[in-house]
């Protein structure tokens, strides 16, 4: 129900394993470095990252929301989720 969606990681291993999954034509897989090359800042109307921000130092978790903020259109959203083991 969307237009186009990046599907982001630093391992291309997992971008790969995203595209054999998921194929379709609106998601574009894209290792994380390289994200200034391909999405537009202001770009993007919603972020949503799940079972990521668990695993990131608090050094690269403000790295990652600065560049949130970057990508970001004015009045999108951003959502977080991490998973809890118990």
């Amino acid at each position: 129900y969307v237009k186009k969606i990046f599907a982001l990681d630093i391992s291309d291993g997992a971008l790969a394993c995203g595209r054999i999954l998921n194929g379709r034509d609106n998601v574009e897989f894209v290792n994380a470095r390289e994200a200034d090359d391909v999405i537009p800042a202001g770009g993007i109307d919603a972020i949503y990252s799940y079972a990521v921000v668990q695993h990131m130092t608090d050094e690269v978790f403000r790295e990652m929301l600065d560049n949130c903020r970057t990508f970001l259109a004015e009045g999108g959203l951003a959502h977080f989720s991490s998973s809890s083991c118990t």
